[in-house]
């Protein structure tokens, strides 16, 4: 019998090799390259996209996308997923519009209330998935259409409803943005963050004699990330800067990734997805 040779020092201490390409573990790298090919061919077919004021609104519009995406991220971590988020979101919406606007609730109280809908048409749909059995496919699409059919219900014959441009709401979403020097200390921050982590997390792993990567590489990885935060926000600053719901986003984004990594609730969501009878028999 031939034996086994364990890894080298220099592979447990300097990260995989570069086998893990050739396997397919690209991690993000698929999903940049495309954006760049993307950013490529609309910069290429109109020269303004790449312009700081129209990616100035872009980083506003992708908000209200970005955390949808983030509650369908769980959703799919856990091996399921969710036809209706669309139209919840619309049906919040509606919601928010129609109390806020034409009932005369104070703001804070409109948004709870839209709140408390999406949770509520998600804790039915996510019981009836959990408790009966019923595929989540099936459960979401029915209540796809009830919340459409509920969004009009509450719209009525209006259609569609303003907020008043004065609320602190559309304020938020249209006209704050975060000072320049207060986006560069910010970066700063994550940089000193990403570096301290990095160093934690590759003690943790040469501790327990895994894969670990090099000091040098975690420090060149997140100052590589610092000067591609610091050029973004040289470049929205030529225009009007960073929007605060930007960077709401940013912070909704790293609070998942430590609740689905860090935490037991979120370890336990991914062995599910993984595989649902190893984790209910571990």
């Amino acid at each position: 019998m031939t034996a086994v040779q364990a890894p080298t020092a220099s592979w447990r201490h300097g990260g995989p090799p570069l086998g893990s390409w050739r396997r397919g573990e690209l991690g993000s790298r698929p999903v940049i390259g495309g954006l760049l090919v993307l950013w490529l061919v609309f910069q290429a077919v109109n020269p303004t996209f790449l312009a700081p004021d129209n990616l100035v609104n872009l980083s506003m519009q992708v908000v209200a996308l970005g955390v949808t995406t983030l509650g369908v991220v769980l959703v799919l971590v856990a091996g399921e997923i969710d036809l209706s988020v669309g139209a919840v979101s619309g049906l919040a919406s509606a919601v928010l519009a129609v109390t806020f606007v034409q009932q005369g609730w104070p703001l804070w109280l409109a948004v709870v209330g839209a709140v408390g809908v999406g949770c509520v048409v998600g804790l039915v749909q996510g019981a009836l998935t959990v408790r009966l059995g019923l595929p989540s496919f099936v459960v979401t699409l029915a209540g796809l259409l009830v919340a459409l059919g509920l969004q009009i219900q509450v719209l009525g014959t209006t259609g569609t409803v303003n907020l008043p441009y004065d609320s602190w709401l559309v304020q938020l979403a249209q006209q704050t943005f975060v000072p320049q020097v207060l986006a560069f200390a910010l970066v700063a921050v994550v940089t000193a963050v990403m570096v301290v982590s990095g160093l934690v997390e590759r003690a943790r792993r040469v501790a327990a004699e895994l894969a670990a990567a090099t000091v040098t590489a975690v420090v060149v990885r997140a100052l590589g990330l610092a000067a591609v935060l610091a050029v973004t926000v040289w470049y929205l600053g030529l225009d009007r800067g960073v929007p605060a719901t930007f960077v709401l986003l940013l912070l909704l984004v790293l609070a998942a990734d430590v609740v689905l990594r860090r935490t037991r609730w979120g370890r336990g969501l991914r062995a599910v997805g993984s595989d649902a009878d190893s984790a209910r028999r571990a």
